[in-house]
């Protein structure tokens, strides 16, 4: 599981579970009201994962700040260097929000059907599973490319900063958000 989170797994041998104890998950079995409960489990299980992902992407991003500003005033860094981590850092920042705005519109656009009762279209799914992985990717990506500059307390298994990296890369290996369709 994730290590902030508490998350751990179980394995259950040989159990029967009787059949009011199970559910179909599908909008056309949904026993309680609500537009919630009408949304497709697809979207709605990579919208979650997205969402996690890209808070842990700005959780990472802003431990990167403190990091950096630290480094900027205690280290003996050029002009060039304190440069490229402000910038490497601001595009990152830039990026991720850019992906969350788009799926952000997605998600707001997918409900509108749902909040009006309405089937909603294949083609606004397909964005919505889109702006999904493309955040997800994004917030990896960009992690990445302002991990290295954090220097060795990034790689500290018991440093805040760490446990947060190792929390989004566990979240992200999801295959719902790994293939491109």
């Amino acid at each position: 599981g994730l290590i902030a989170t508490g998350s751990h797994s179980f394995e259950i041998k040989q159990l029967n579970v009787s059949k009011e104890r199970c559910f179909k998950i599908s909008s056309d079995h949904v026993l309680a009201g609500g537009s919630v409960y009408k949304y497709p489990f697809l979207q709605l299980a990579e919208t979650t994962l997205a969402a996690n992902i890209s808070g842990m992407a700005i959780h990472f991003i802003d431990l990167c700040e403190e990091i950096f500003a630290e480094k900027v005033i205690n280290k003996k860094l050029t002009a060039k260097q304190k440069d490229l981590l402000e910038e490497t850092l601001a595009a990152a920042k830039n990026k991720i929000n850019e992906a969350r705005s788009t799926f952000y519109d997605a998600i707001e656009n997918s409900w509108s059907f749902c909040d009006k009762g309405e089937k909603i279209p294949d083609q606004i799914l397909s964005e919505v599973s889109l702006a999904s992985r493309l955040l997800a990717k994004y917030a990896r990506k960009h992690v990445d490319d302002i991990y290295p500059f954090c220097g060795l307390i990034a790689a500290n298994p018991s440093s805040e900063i760490n446990r947060v990296w190792r929390d989004l890369y566990t979240a992200s290996q999801h295959a719902l958000l790994n293939f491109p369709y």
